[in-house]
């Protein structure tokens, strides 16, 4: 008789009458049929197999699970075949788990289709961080997870240079980078000192006052006394 296709015949007595064939598959392979056939005397007289050449099935172990918030790669499930999994935007595969498995001859995956998971990625913790003339809070997300949304905002009287915000990027970063805010105080600008009078102060900033007078002969019109506001306005 013949060897099946991905199989052999691993002996055979002879060809006459009860004779015995064995067949076997090759590795990756599992026989469907009979293992073995005798040569019998058949009803019409003529000598004749009691069982057709069996076929060599390919094994596979199935699709492997996936893990939660990530996947697999591969491509097909037989014997052999490696199957390497992986994690979606903002998850790693936690360290102690195996990245891979392989299809093994009995069926099984060699990891016993245990699925690895995935853990969310979290970015450095940022409470030492202190924002001068301001104050930063998280708006969406928690413990710094893969997401996390950090605002920025400053006092009154002070404005916001570098990021309004920061997220925590998939690699576990913050997108801040290497540029930090910082709160700067606000400045009103110059007041001129008005003609035929003067001007006391100097600054300009925030909270800063500037006093007028008029010199002898002169009446002032307007404030006497003008500070400057949050809005980076004089006031009067």
């Amino acid at each position: 008789p013949e060897s099946p296709p991905h199989g052999y015949i691993i002996s055979q007595t002879g060809g006459q009458l009860n004779s015995v064939v064995r067949w076997a598959c090759d590795r990756g392979f599992r026989l469907v049929g009979k293992s073995s056939a005798v040569c019998r005397k058949s009803s019409y007289g003529y000598h004749a197999w009691d069982a057709p050449v069996p076929a060599c099935q390919a094994i596979s172990c199935g699709i492997p699970k996936a893990p939660t918030n990530g996947g697999i790669l591969t491509t097909d499930y037989l014997v052999g075949t490696r199957v390497t999994y992986f994690c979606n935007d903002g998850y790693r595969l936690s360290s102690k788990e195996l990245t891979t498995a392989v299809c093994q001859s009995d069926g099984t995956w060699s990891n016993h289709n245990k699925t690895p998971r995935c853990v969310v990625v979290t970015c450095p913790s940022i409470n030492s961080f202190t924002l001068e003339h301001g104050r930063w809070r998280i708006v969406n997300g928690s413990h710094y997870e893969y997401k996390t949304k950090v605002v920025f905002s400053c006092d009154p009287g002070y404005h916001g240079l570098g990021p309004a915000s920061i997220e925590c990027l998939p690699n576990g970063t913050w997108s801040w980078r290497n540029e930090r805010p910082y709160c700067q105080i606000i400045s009103c600008g110059e007041l001129p000192t008005p003609p035929n009078g003067n001007k006391i102060g100097t600054q300009t900033s925030y909270g800063s006052t500037a006093i007028f007078t008029c010199d002898l002969g002169f009446m002032l019109v307007g404030s006497a006394v003008r500070e400057c506001l949050s809005s980076g306005l004089w006031s009067g």
